[in-house]
């Protein structure tokens, strides 16, 4: 792939993590507020509901997570801090599988299912992953922060990987 469809490429990640951020830290959850309080208003009626971990902004989630450590209440804490962190890693998970994309495309022409098959197979791996790491993390006391970054860290270390297979065996500019 040329530079300028890379650079793109990275730029068009960069700009979906961006605004997936944007959704995830602050719109979802006044989107939340807003219906609550659309609904009050349309029905004249004191609605009186809960924040869940989706309608809390992010310092409400970490104060929550805080509360709930200091009361002991570590299981409930684990739960909210994984709704926390992955606020933060998975809006990076289009630069992370961006990165891969850019690591993974054949340097040969290849069949059209191959990088297809590819895609696919690194979102559902993507997916699997972060699964993966919600079960292991209710069981585990290791910090809930690593799971959550799991996915986006073994998507960058696969790409590392994939960039230097492709490099060996490839002769220096400079010999």
């Amino acid at each position: 792939a040329s530079w300028r469809l890379k650079g793109a490429t990275i730029a068009l990640a960069l700009a979906a993590s961006a605004g997936s951020l944007t959704a995830t830290a602050w719109m979802i959850p006044a989107a939340g507020q807003a219906f609550v309080e659309h609904v009050r208003s349309r029905t004249g009626r004191e609605v009186t509901v809960a924040k869940g971990v989706v309608e809390m902004t992010t310092s409400e989630l970490r104060l929550t997570i805080d509360s709930l450590t200091q009361s002991g209440r570590t299981r409930e804490a684990r739960t909210i801090a994984f709704a926390y962190y992955l606020r933060w890693a998975l809006p990076c998970a289009p630069l992370a599988l961006a990165i891969f994309a850019l690591a993974a495309i054949p340097r040969r022409p290849a069949r059209r299912w191959i990088p297809m098959a590819t895609a696919c197979g690194a979102c559902v791996s993507y997916y699997c992953l972060l699964a993966a790491a919600d079960i292991v993390s209710r069981h585990s006391v290791l910090p809930i922060a690593a799971f959550v970054w799991l996915p986006n860290a073994a998507f960058v270390v696969a790409s590392a990987l994939l960039a230097n297979t492709e490099n060996v065996g490839t002769p220096s500019a400079h010999t």
